[in-house]
C-alpha cells in the first residue's frame, strides 16, 4: 500500500517521510503507521531494512602460489529509503584475507596462499545503513581462499 498527497487522481505525490514532534525539536521519524480502526488496520508502512548478498559466501581455489582474489559479492538492500551505506569488517577466522572494497555495495577479497598456508578461511559482515532512515541490517559473508597445489 502506498500513501499520497494531493487530490486523487492529480498532482499526487508518495508521502516519503513522516514524523512526529515540533518542527525542529525533537521529532521521530514513524517507521510504523496504520490506516483503519485499532485491531484491524492495514499497515501502511514498512519498518524492517533487510539486506542480502549474492552470493552469500565466497570459495576461491588456485593452483597458483600466491595472491588470490575471489569473485566479487554484491549486497542488496530492501525495504528502506535510501541511500544507503556500506561498511564492511573483519569478524573472525584467518587474518590473512583483505577486503579490497570496505565501504562498497561488491566487494572481493585478496589472500595469499601457497605450500606452507594452504587454506585461508575468514568471516565478514557488512553493515548496511539507510541514511534516510537510520535503519541498519547486518549481512554476514563466510570467505575461503585454497591452495589446491601445482604453480
Amino acid at each position: 500500500m502506498t500513501a499520497y498527497v494531493g487530490t486523487v487522481g492529480s498532482g499526487q505525490q508518495t508521502i516519503i517521510s513522516i514524523y512526529v514532534g515540533t518542527s525542529g525539536s525533537g521529532q521521530q521519524r514513524v517507521l510504523a503507521g496504520y490506516v483503519g480502526t485499532s485491531g484491524s488496520g492495514q499497515q501502511i508502512f514498512f519498518s524492517g531494512l533487510t539486506a542480502s548478498a549474492s552470493p552469500s559466501n565466497l570459495i576461491s581455489d588456485t593452483r597458483t602460489p600466491g595472491p588470490t582474489t575471489t569473485a566479487p559479492t554484491t549486497v542488496s538492500p530492501a525495504n528502506g529509503i535510501g541511500p544507503f551505506t556500506y561498511a564492511w569488517s573483519y569478524v573472525d577466522g584467518d587474518t590473512g584475507i583483505s577486503i579490497n572494497s570496505p565501504s562498497s555495495s561488491t566487494t572481493s577479497f585478496t589472500g595469499s596462499v601457497n605450500m606452507s598456508n594452504t587454506e585461508l578461511d575468514a568471516d565478514f559482515n557488512c553493515l548496511v545503513t539507510d541514511t534516510a532512515t537510520g535503519a541498519t541490517a547486518n549481512v554476514p559473508m563466510n570467505v575461503q581462499i585454497i591452495f589446491l597445489g601445482g604453480g
